[in-house]
């Protein structure tokens, strides 16, 4: 039986956050799937461009702390 997986991100996707108050590039590098108790889950790993380490998160991560676009990642500091 094959699987289907439809993920948001691709790798080299650029994501923003703010990090140490100011809006920063992050990209996806790399794509983990797991099926854990029959659900499926993805898992991103994200860079900062400017430091050395990586973090993993959740799709629905994601999602909640990161915007598509440094005016979005801006923005969000009026809404919040």
């Amino acid at each position: 039986r094959m699987i289907t997986i439809n993920n948001k991100y691709n790798i080299g996707d650029t994501l923003w956050k703010i990090y140490k108050n100011k809006p920063t590039e992050y990209i996806v590098e790399s794509i983990e799937f797991k099926l854990i108790n029959g659900k499926r889950l993805l898992f991103y790993c994200v860079k900062n461009l400017r430091l050395i380490y990586a973090e993993t998160y959740k799709e629905e991560q994601l999602d909640e702390i990161f915007y598509p676009t440094k005016e979005k990642c801006i923005l969000s500091l009026f809404h919040k």
